[in-house]
């Protein structure tokens, strides 16, 4: 787990619930089989939470059973809407760079794009 009590983003549903999982944090799961995507509702979803939490400068912890699809989908929206890349596309890419085993599929693609096209969260201005 990151420093700083992060928020957590939990993109997984395989995995059981036990109570008080998520140590008092804020926690929010966005439920998904693996080798599925997030649907673009449930990206947005999570989107607007994680960046309700940043502007508390709460650090963001996106999750799944192994990193490289599912929590890579919504991190990739999440950094988009934060200002910090221009699109998805780009997103991937700085995120392939820290952690080059990621390997999002055309589900996760298919509904990155969906949210592009329809997004409701407005980008960050860049600083």
């Amino acid at each position: 787990m990151p420093p700083g009590d992060p928020a957590i983003i939990d993109c997984t549903c395989e995995f059981p619930r036990l109570k008080g999982f998520s140590g008092g944090l804020p926690y929010m799961c966005v439920p998904t089989w693996d080798t599925r995507s997030p649907q673009p509702g449930d990206i947005e979803h999570a989107v607007k939470w994680a960046c309700r939490k940043r502007e508390l400068n709460r650090p963001i912890f996106v999750h799944c059973a192994y990193g490289h699809g599912r929590s890579v989908a919504v991190m990739c929206a999440l950094l988009v809407a934060l200002g910090i890349s221009e699109d998805w596309k780009n997103a991937e890419k700085l995120i392939k760079q820290k952690r080059p085993y990621i390997r999002m599929n055309a589900l996760h693609r298919k509904a990155l794009e969906e949210w592009s096209a329809n997004r409701l969260s407005s980008p960050k201005p860049k600083k």
